[in-house]
């Protein structure tokens, strides 16, 4: 289609001025074919997006793998053997492995949440193993703590891609899952050291979550029921 050498805007052919500058259309350009896609196809788009996405992943694997082997040939040249790199082994490989899960299962949040969660446990549980090749606090403390943080963040993220309309009651959604970590926290914790339950700090902590959650919840589907909350906050 022809369009106006002076403002470029499209023009019909039969059509003598310019209906935006008035200027005379005795010569008018025709734009040029590659000029008129001017958004490229959304299967195009995506299609970079996963390219620079492995190209990074690559670029962060390279880097980490070259740091995994300063490490082992740091300490077998100093001792001969392998002591104290296999801590900053197991972290180098746990810390790949966290980068390499929504890498790979970018568009399935909920289960990377779930396999990020695993990773932490068993990196945990192998420290605990690797200190004296037994596990001493890893099922009472480590492990009760992993399963609850896997729970209720699977909770959460379930909840909030079923609401329809999100906003604060995503914010509020997290601050009740705050609230039962908590609890859970120092109920294992009083538990695992001391044999029984006595709930102190963690009442504090949950008074104030919960209400902040309940506000959050509150104001979402009463107050600002038809209010964009982007707009609101101008975000």
């Amino acid at each position: 289609m022809p369009f106006c050498r002076e403002c470029k805007v499209e023009v019909e052919s039969y059509m003598e001025v310019c209906p935006l500058c008035s200027t005379p259309l005795d010569d008018v350009d025709v734009k040029p074919e590659s000029e008129t896609a001017a958004y490229p196809d959304k299967p195009m788009v995506d299609a970079d997006k996963k390219v620079t996405r492995f190209f990074v992943w690559e670029i962060i694997s390279s880097l980490l793998l070259t740091a995994f082997l300063i490490v082992v040939l740091t300490n077998f040249i100093l001792e001969f053997t392998f002591s104290w790199a296999w801590y900053p082994m197991t972290s180098i490989f746990f810390a790949w492995l966290l980068i390499t899960i929504p890498v790979f299962l970018i568009k399935r949040p909920l289960l990377i949440t779930i396999l990020a969660v695993l990773s932490i446990m068993a990196f945990i549980g192998f420290i605990d193993f690797i200190y004296d090749l037994s596990f001493d606090w890893y099922h009472i403390i480590a492990l009760p703590i992993s399963v609850v943080l896997i729970l209720v963040t699977t909770l959460i993220v379930i909840i909030s891609r079923k609401v329809k309309k999100k906003g604060l009651n995503i914010a509020s959604f997290i601050m009740f899952g705050s609230a039962i970590i908590v609890i859970c926290l120092e109920g294992i914790l009083d538990f695992g050291f001391k044999g029984k339950i006595m709930l102190s700090w963690s009442l504090a902590v949950l008074v104030p979550l919960v209400l902040i959650g309940g506000l959050f919840l509150y104001l979402h589907y009463r107050l600002l029921k038809n209010v964009d909350i982007k707009k609101l906050f101008q975000i």
